[in-house]
């Protein structure tokens, strides 16, 4: 059995075991089993883990090649790399060892091969244990997963009537998934599993909570579309912005890469003002000077830029809208070095033309002949470009 003396335990972390019994008994208050605790130990037979233990790291058990039985008193939580790497496959241990660690228990790498011998053995692991439960869960909460060469996730449910009606009465299928799952059967063929799972949808969406959280999941699903998978959460990462009149105020850009591009929706609102310094950038620590893109490119919808929106900005390509009429006194205040890319829409431009030191404001002027930008440029002796 071992005593404690053949334990090394660190603040219940068991970190090496020295003794040369064939049955281990792990002490009570072993909450972890450290990594390669065990690891190429050809003594041991047996070993029993008490329920104190929740987490297994990576290689404890592994090359243990003699085990021969597993006794799991709790439930693992937490199983690392090869945890328990020399116990796959050996038919003994398979109900000891999987009805204590659940399929999301264990590493990446290794739930696959997990997955399908609870499969295999599903008639054999017990309904009422909470692993039972919770493998369940895993299966309905991942069938949207791809399994690569050996096919997709949902093919367990085709190929085991038992396990699929488990699945369907425990409701393990969140219901966004439900359409998706549904049109992937219809296309190969399989009528049976996509007429349970109409019923099943069906019973999903009587409940007014889950069909909720449906249609809020479609919205997600939408915004996402809109905004090139982009969620508003996503973009305040990146910017900052508030909402005017039911649209989007872009206040300041967060992002420092050679092109910037501001999205035409965030969220399911469009973007309509780039406001007052909004692509001023501060200086960050360790800087001597003031950083600018090479490329700015402002989407379809925005209508409105505000005085000071390009403060300091400088050798900077600046893509302006149809949807904007004018730019204000201010906008290139402290610029430099700007080519500006308009549209004939264009009807006024600031008369910002030099920075302090004398260089020009504006590098050169793109936008359609004949347009106001032309004798704009003309006016001011601006290099223009014909677009």
């Amino acid at each position: 059995m071992g005593t404690k003396n053949e334990f090394t335990i660190q603040l219940g972390r068991l970190v090496a075991y020295r003794g040369k019994s064939e049955n281990v008994v792990i002490p009570d208050g072993v909450t972890t089993i450290g990594r390669r605790a065990f690891y190429f130990n050809k003594t041991i037979r047996s070993v029993t883990i008490p329920a104190g233990v929740t987490t297994v790291e990576q290689e404890a058990f592994q090359y243990c090649t003699e085990l021969e039985t597993i006794t799991i008193l709790g439930k693992i939580a937490s199983a690392g790399k090869d945890a328990f790497g020399s116990l796959y496959g050996k038919e003994a241990l398979e109900l000891s060892l999987y009805s204590a660690v659940p399929i999301a228990a264990f590493s990446k790498a290794a739930q696959d091969d997990v997955l399908r011998i609870f499969v295999r053995r599903f008639a054999e692991f017990d309904p009422a244990s909470g692993t039972y439960q919770d493998n369940l869960r895993f299966i309905g909460t991942h069938l949207k997963q791809s399994r690569g060469y050996r096919g997709q996730f949902y093919d367990y449910l085709a190929e085991n009537p038992d396990l699929r009606h488990a699945v369907l009465a425990a409701k393990d299928i969140p219901a966004r998934d439900t359409k998706w799952l549904i049109a992937a059967l219809q296309e190969r063929g399989n009528t049976e599993l996509v007429s349970e799972l109409l019923d099943y949808q069906d019973q999903l969406l009587s409940d007014d909570k889950a069909r909720k959280a449906l249609e809020k999941s479609e919205a997600r699903a939408e915004e996402k579309a809109l905004t090139a998978g982009m969620t508003a959460a996503d973009w305040r990462k990146r910017l900052k912005f508030g909402y005017e009149d039911g649209c989007v105020i872009i206040k300041e850009v967060l992002l420092r890469e050679p092109v910037i591009e501001i999205p035409e929706r965030i969220g399911t609102r469009r973007v309509r003002v780039i406001d007052r310094r909004a692509f001023s950038y501060n200086l960050k620590p360790g800087e001597k000077y003031l950083w600018s893109p090479e490329k700015i490119v402002l989407p379809d919808g925005v209508e409105e830029i505000r005085s000071g929106a390009f403060f300091c900005v400088e050798n900077t390509e600046i893509y302006i809208p149809g949807t904007v009429k004018e730019l204000p006194e201010g906008c290139f205040i402290a610029a430099r070095n700007i080519t500006l890319h308009l549209t004939a829409a264009i009807r006024r431009l600031p008369d910002e033309l030099e920075y302090d030191s004398g260089e020009p404001a504006f590098k050169a002027i793109h936008a359609p002949a004949g347009s106001y930008a032309e004798q704009y440029a003309k006016e001011n002796n601006i290099p223009f470009v014909a677009e």
